[in-house]
């Protein structure tokens, strides 16, 4: 049941992030480091919702006994481990670089990693979220220390940023914001998010 309770209040604390996500507006700040990484295939146990409804993500995530004890059994994070992370298509970011607003059809998956070899999970994926792949390959990366209230500020430096580069955001693919450490245990303004955007 205390597994439960953490899984909620982290949810809480990414919904109230989450939810600016589908509104970035430029920013007045860039400055922030942004390089260029490799990232690998990665598998997820997602729940999908509409951007405008992040929330909805998160709570059909860890909304069952089943989906907390998947992800118990997948561990902490770490910087070299992704436990939890939030995708949404490229076609956010590259309207947002071209100053459009973001596309109506645009979802929103909020997912644990699975091991990318297709091994055992260690627990049972719950039949109400679905296996997907999210694929690998160059992205735009910055990473974000602080409170979840403050991904928007970062995401939209960051569109400003590819805004001002030579570097094309790939719409065939999907961004992926990776959680590095568990806000139950970390205090706020420690708290590491890695942001990507795939580009060519």
């Amino acid at each position: 049941r205390e597994r439960e309770r953490v899984c909620e209040r982290e949810r809480e604390s990414l919904c109230a992030m989450c939810e600016d996500i589908v509104q970035l507006s430029p920013s007045t700040d860039c400055h922030l480091n942004m390089d260029v990484v490799e990232r690998p295939e990665l598998r997820v146990a997602a729940h999908v919702s509409d951007m405008s409804n992040p929330g909805a993500a998160w709570k059909g995530l860890l909304g069952s006994e089943a989906a907390v004890a998947l992800l118990k059994s997948r561990g902490q994070p770490s910087l070299e481990r992704e436990v939890t992370v939030a995708v949404l298509p490229a076609a956010v970011p590259h309207a947002h670089v071209q100053g459009q607003p973001t596309p109506p059809d645009a979802w929103y998956a909020a997912a644990i990693v699975l091991p990318a070899d297709g091994s055992d999970p260690g627990a049972a994926v719950p039949p109400q979220l679905e296996i997907r792949t999210v694929a690998g390959g160059r992205f735009a990366h910055t990473q974000h220390k602080g409170p979840y209230e403050g991904l928007h500020a970062a995401w939209s430096a960051m569109i400003d940023k590819l805004r001002g580069s030579d570097l094309q955001v790939r719409v065939d693919a999907d961004c992926v914001e990776a959680y590095r450490n568990n806000p139950e245990v970390t205090p706020p303004a420690e708290l590491l998010t890695d942001l990507y955007v795939p580009v060519h």
